[in-house]
């Protein structure tokens, strides 16, 4: 029986030498146009053909979509028909029927470049000219004499229109605030997320951009910041002049059942309509609603392999209200929580962070106190104490002088990228909400304990700790000075902070320890990933 490769095989040498010319020159145009312009093959799933539809009727729109549907490709592509004036014969949205001036508008510079640039002109690298043309916009409408660039940066780029002449696409970002918005007259604005404490300003300066125009703003974002201001005008809109869509995972075929399961494993539960349905966060309830028997533990036995570490909350002398200053002690076991993935038991389990004891000082405790009571009452004095970013020089100083080590850098949350259990900024942060959604997770996947007996206060601040919906200190209700100590000293467990028992017996006699530390802890990155 003859294969489809020979028949074709076949097929071709029967080919004259001009046919076979034609051929090759179809194939090399098939080749160039998927990479070099898949504006030309693109095709839009149902969901995003219905946001595409509303903007023939209306000049406002906001896609609040789950993560992962491709509500930014979705809106590049639709950015890239306005400027190049090529639509496709099933497009039913607004039309221009000339070359516009558009922005497209990121939080952030690096959030510019990495996404809308890359989105659009294929490439977060602007250097990399070869990859210019292959995103959204065609390459061959893309005017590289006038590309305006600043190293990687695409500021301004002119791109090509149907009637001869060129549209001006420019990247901006409102990092530096709405005055970078100002001072010129746009037909087309897309914002790509949702500013968390400016939205409303900055999207009143896109509509003045606009007026002049009758020109249309366009927002895509996942809803993290829960029902905003800008939010709440888009969803309770009523005159018909706002228009506003949800996008979920089940609009997007691309996300089998499978990758859903994986993706939403690493979810915390309290997000899982915003991540998956593009639902606005419901900032208020409690923080943590997972039955407490499913991560308390007694009768812990500390061996010589575990690694602890101390931490502290510590109230400042003072400070209104009765604050008591808290130290938590955490062992880890290596190994010893649940399986990474049920599915593989090749991969091992996880590493098992407890927290171990919490003990609870007046609130004027000094650090003199502190050191005092885990010299009588502690054999592991050589631990190393991790204090709160807001601690005072003075209180270090006198751990210090009573022979503990007390960390020079002081508390900071882990790169917990990997985990996604938060908004992780690069670098070193001490953002709440990572460190308790860390929390969650580790009880949900069983990899952070508590004993309960040991940690009382602890226990009953969790029962009621609980969200507001407001921002900055008002953000949470309830006291919350164990679960801060606690929050530190897992979370600096979970980082690989804490040393091996065996080196925490007596005083501190070295001037090397928190070398040694950083030696530790630059293998974190490496060590992490095994995990997820």
């Amino acid at each position: 029986m003859e294969t489809s490769t020979a028949k074709t095989t076949s097929s071709v040498t029967k080919l004259t030498f001009s046919e076979r010319e034609e051929l090759i020159k179809l194939i090399q145009q098939l080749e160039y146009n998927q990479k070099y312009n898949k504006l030309a093959g693109f095709t839009a799933y149902p969901f995003q053909v219905q946001f595409y539809n509303a903007g023939a009727n209306v000049k406002r729109r906001f896609l609040c979509a789950a993560n992962r549907v491709g509500k930014s490709y979705s809106e590049a592509y639709e950015m890239s028909m306005h400027l190049t004036g090529r639509y496709p014969s099933w497009w039913e949205g607004h039309k221009f029927d000339k070359p516009i001036l558009a922005w497209a508008v990121g939080i952030t510079g690096d959030s510019t470049r990495k996404v809308l640039q890359k989105e659009l002109l294929g490439t977060p690298m602007g250097k990399d000219i070869e990859a210019l043309g292959t995103g959204a916009i065609p390459r061959d409408c893309i005017d590289f004499e006038t590309l305006e660039r600043d190293g990687n940066i695409i500021k301004i780029v002119k791109v090509k229109h149907v009637t001869g002449d060129f549209s001006t696409l420019e990247f901006r970002s409102t990092q530096q605030g709405e005055h970078t918005l100002m001072g010129a007259t746009v037909d087309y604005i897309w914002a790509d997320e949702e500013d968390p404490y400016r939205s409303t300003e900055l999207y009143s300066q896109m509509v003045t951009r606009t007026a002049t125009t009758s020109g249309h703003v366009v927002i895509t974002a996942t809803p993290e910041n829960g029902i905003t201001k800008l939010v709440d005008m888009f969803m309770s809109n009523t005159d018909g002049n706002l228009y506003y869509q949800n996008a979920t995972w089940d609009d997007a075929p691309h996300l089998d059942e499978e990758t859903k399961k994986e993706l939403l494993s690493s979810i915390p539960e309290w997000q899982w309509d915003m991540r998956t349905k593009g639902i606005p966060l419901n900032l208020k309830g409690l923080v943590f609603t997972h039955d407490p028997s499913a991560f308390t533990v007694e009768n812990v036995q500390i061996d010589e392999h575990d690694e602890i570490l101390w931490a502290l909350d510590i109230t400042h002398v003072g400070q209104q209200g009765n604050d008591p200053t808290v130290l938590s002690l955490v062992v880890k076991k290596a190994g010893q929580g649940q399986l990474i993935n049920p599915d593989r038991p090749e991969e091992g389990n996880y590493d098992l962070h407890i927290l171990y004891l919490q003990k609870t000082f007046a609130t004027e405790g000094f650090g003199k106190q502190v050191a005092q009571w885990i010299r009588d009452n502690s054999s592991y004095t050589k631990a190393p104490i991790i204090l709160p970013h807001d601690a005072s020089e003075g209180f270090g100083n006198d751990l210090r002088e009573y022979g503990m080590n007390v960390m020079v850098e002081k508390f900071y949350n882990p790169d917990l990228s990997l985990a996604s259990v938060g908004t992780q900024k690069n670098g070193k942060n001490r953002d709440v909400d990572v460190g308790l959604n860390l929390l969650n997770l580790g009880f949900d996947k069983e990899f952070m304990k508590v004993q309960a007996s040991q940690c009382p206060e602890f226990m009953r601040e969790i029962t009621v700790y609980s969200r507001t919906g407001k921002k900055g200190d008002a953000a949470f209700k309830g006291n919350d000075d164990h679960i801060d100590s606690g929050r530190y000293s897992l979370a600096s467990s979970w980082g690989y902070r804490g040393f091996p028992v065996r080196d925490c017996y007596g005083l501190r006699i070295d001037d090397d320890w928190n070398n040694r530390m950083d030696l530790h802890e630059n293998n974190v990155a490496s060590e992490l990933s095994q995990y997820y």
